[in-house]
């Protein structure tokens, strides 16, 4: 599975990104991402919402616009019944906490695999 993570906590995100186990690819940029996901073929988009001005929801909205078959994660500080109200309809797989773990990631990937019906 290939799977974008929007953030520049890289380091800080290491045991979240080794628990997802996939291809993985990184943006410090949401403008990078953005700029590539009309022709590229990831089966999941993370996007850390605690990236400084990261405006996710507007994120989200862009992604369907410009790939609407992209499952997308989200990290935030928030629960996830709040971020699935505040997302409602804009195609959000599952909540991540802000300082993810291995067993995040794993959870993460769980839930993709089940999705595709490969759990």
């Amino acid at each position: 599975m290939r799977v974008a993570i929007v953030s520049h906590r890289e380091d800080e995100l290491h045991d979240f990104a080794r628990g997802l186990g996939s291809d993985l690819e990184w943006f410090a940029n949401p403008g990078d991402l953005l700029a590539q996901a009309p022709d590229m073929p990831w089966n999941l988009v993370i996007l850390d919402a605690l990236l400084p001005g990261m405006a996710y929801q507007s994120m989200l909205q862009d992604l369907l616009r410009v790939n609407s078959l992209l499952h997308t994660a989200v990290i935030a500080d928030m629960s996830e019944a709040d971020l699935f109200a505040q997302c409602e309809g804009l195609g959000v797989l599952c909540a991540v906490p802000a300082r993810p773990g291995w067993s995040d990631g794993a959870r993460v990937m769980n839930q993709l695999c089940l999705f595709y019906d490969m759990g």
